[in-house]
């Protein structure tokens, strides 16, 4: 595998500084790496008034942004969310072991981006569009959690290797984890019971399995998912949904 510029030895000399809303989206999966690694990070949050003095410095004027720095010197930066996750996850051992794993990874990474924008369109767009509009996308959506248990199934219990964890599954428990919020905000504005989505994640047993496996990863990342300061879902914010 590639070299880094920082020795697994001198990585908890760094600040790892994340750049984006006060809210899961884009950025969790880069927090949820970092809590996995024990990395020292930093949450620096921005709203759509103070974006403006970021965009001339981001390289695309978007966010997630990863910052590393060390005395408050940047090191290292990099903008687009899943390549600040595809680094993060070989900083921390999450990546293949191969060429071949690697693209395996890609392919299931790729395919919970597609699911992911499901769920996203709701929470950045008008979420009071209409109820048929989500039962067309909660269609869409059993489809990708079907055949994610599916493949989590026939690895042996994780996403590409079934005897390992790899950033592909903490993609997917991120998935897992947008879906119940929106399964919860959902099912309270057709005021039903989440058991009766398509979407309800109890539906698809190895996905709730490989959701407990990472849960459970190390002492690092349970400390993360039970702190209180952790962002919440879009969906979780009365003032956003």
């Amino acid at each position: 595998m590639a070299s880094s510029l920082f020795s697994q030895d001198q990585l908890l000399n760094y600040e790892f500084v994340i750049t984006y809303y006060e809210g899961t989206g884009y950025a969790e999966i880069s927090r949820l790496l970092c809590a996995y690694g024990g990395l020292h990070l930093k949450n620096e949050f921005i709203d759509d008034d103070t974006i403006v003095k970021y965009k001339p410095e981001l390289l695309f004027g978007q966010v997630p942004r990863l910052q590393i720095k060390k005395d408050g010197k940047v090191v290292f930066e990099l903008v687009q969310s899943k390549a600040i996750a595809r680094y993060l996850a070989g900083l921390v051992g999450l990546q293949g072991r191969n060429l071949e794993e690697n693209a395996m990874i890609d392919c299931i990474v790729d395919g919970t981006s597609d699911a992911r924008a499901l769920t996203s369109a709701w929470w950045s767009g008008d979420r009071r569009a209409g109820i048929a509009e989500v039962v067309k996308k909660d269609s869409k959506l059993e489809f990708f959690l079907t055949k994610f248990d599916s493949i989590v199934k026939q690895n042996g219990g994780f996403s590409v290797n079934g005897n390992r964890l790899t950033w592909a599954d903490v993609m997917l428990f991120n998935l897992i984890e947008e879906i119940e919020e929106m399964n919860k905000w959902y099912a309270k504005e057709a005021q039903i019971e989440t058991s009766s989505l398509a979407t309800d994640v109890s539906r698809f047993p190895h996905l709730q399995a490989l959701k407990n496996k990472v849960v459970h990863a190390n002492n690092h990342i349970e400390k993360y998912l039970q702190s209180e300061t952790r962002p919440k879902s879009f969906f979780a914010m009365p003032e956003i949904v």
